[in-house]
């Protein structure tokens, strides 16, 4: 019978010092790399190979059955703790413990978005009450294209665009509000852009002449939208459990598909209901109740395809769990939504461009072709809270409204 060199409280303290958990062990390290250590470590302790200096100083040995005792439970410790990292790592890709650090590589997208979801129930509501304001300022960017036309539908040559504004939005309870949007900047997306364009003999400035650089207009009543296609005096009738809800956002979307091609949309949708991510991950930048935020999440989670990138910092240098889905064929993007675990706020959420079905023009004089990687749209996350008016800010500042020919 080997020795047993260590007491059972030695036993726990030398488990507690190798614990798999430890999210800075498991960066450094490959999972496999530490269970394999791990197992090795602890049954060398077990056996007696300890260095000459701690087998000197040790005390009485251990009567038979004692050891035995500790044998048996070091060793299902040892097995546990093993075998545990190599379940939460790679046995447990959708799921996991939802008590768990997030950053452990067992956390799947779903166990991410729920432990939002739990957050969120517990947050404060930000919904405005009768005769108050929502409020909510976020930055947003864009790619877009801008060109001549030689005919009546086709343009002779068109450039692309990048531009960065400051949205503001008042919501009212009862679908009333303003919307105030601020050109923050705009530039070729890339030199062949720029090229062309001068090229036609066109600047910056003359392409975005007829582009106001401020919008700014008020909503009466039960006419403000969100998200595009629901008014916001509906929100609050949206059922707060998540099938429910998952079936009235296929509802409003059908509703809202008019036209003579009705019903591309939810056909559309249905053959790719990751489509769905970007509506709803908007909707959780709006005034809403902690209940319809959690489900919010929880519709998210019980999208097909959903993944968990990991710990990523937005453009303002905020750190978050990112979560993203993939779509579209042959022109796929993937949608990301970047969340503060801690508050479940939203972060940041942007669409980059995967792969691209159009090949690149034999003239890129006239048309050149979306680089793949751009991130076509953004929206990054600044403040929300409760006002009393559309020309308050939170904190008590005042924002005139002042008309001009972009009003609503």
């Amino acid at each position: 019978m080997a020795r047993i060199p260590l007491s059972d409280d030695a036993c726990d303290r030398l488990v507690a010092s190798r614990d798999p958990i430890d999210a800075s062990r498991l960066r450094e390290e490959a999972v496999a790399v530490v269970s394999r250590r791990l197992r090795d470590e602890l049954l060398a302790e077990l056996a007696g190979e300890l260095p000459t200096r701690q087998r000197a100083a040790r005390g009485r040995r251990p009567g038979f059955g004692a050891a035995r005792r500790r044998v048996g439970a070091a060793v299902a410790i040892a097995a546990v703790v093993v075998v545990g990292v190599l379940a939460m790592v790679g046995w447990l890709p959708a799921g996991g413990d939802h008590s768990g650090p997030l950053d452990v590589p067992a956390a799947s997208a779903a166990v991410a978005l729920e432990r939002a979801a739990q957050v969120a129930m517990h947050s404060s509501s930000v919904v405005p009450s009768r005769d108050q304001f929502g409020f909510v300022r976020v930055k947003t960017g864009s790619v877009g294209g801008m060109g001549r036309a030689a005919g009546p539908t086709q343009p002779s040559w068109n450039v692309w665009l990048r531009t960065s504004e400051i949205k503001s939005d008042w919501y009212g309870a009862n679908g009333s509000g303003r919307e105030r949007i601020v050109r923050t900047s705009t530039s070729f997306l890339t030199r062949r852009d720029r090229a062309i364009a001068q090229a036609h003999g066109m600047t910056l400035p003359r392409l975005l002449a007829t582009s106001p650089p401020t919008i700014d207009g008020a909503f009466a009543p039960r006419t403000l939208q969100t998200a595009g296609f629901l008014p916001y005096w509906q929100v609050g009738r949206l059922p707060t459990n998540p099938d429910a809800l998952r079936r009235a956002f296929d509802q409003l979307i059908l509703a809202s598909d008019h036209g003579p091609g009705r019903g591309a949309l939810m056909r559309q949708l249905r053959a790719d209901p990751a489509g769905l991510f970007g509506p709803i991950s908007q909707f959780l930048l709006l005034p809403t109740s902690p209940q319809l935020r959690a489900a919010l999440f929880r519709v998210l989670a019980g999208l097909p395809g959903v993944q968990l990138l990991g710990r990523q910092r937005d453009r303002l240098g905020r750190s978050g769990i990112a979560v993203a889905v993939t779509h579209g064929n042959p022109e796929r993007v993937r949608a990301e939504l970047l969340f503060d675990p801690a508050t479940s706020n939203l972060l940041q959420t942007q669409t980059v461009l995967l792969g691209n079905a159009t090949p690149a023009q034999a003239d890129e004089r006239s048309a050149p072709t979306l680089p793949v990687g751009t991130v076509l749209e953004y929206t990054d996350f600044l403040s929300r809270g409760i006002v009393d008016s559309i020309t308050q800010l939170p904190g008590g500042q005042r924002l005139p409204l002042k008309p001009t020919s972009g009003n609503r």
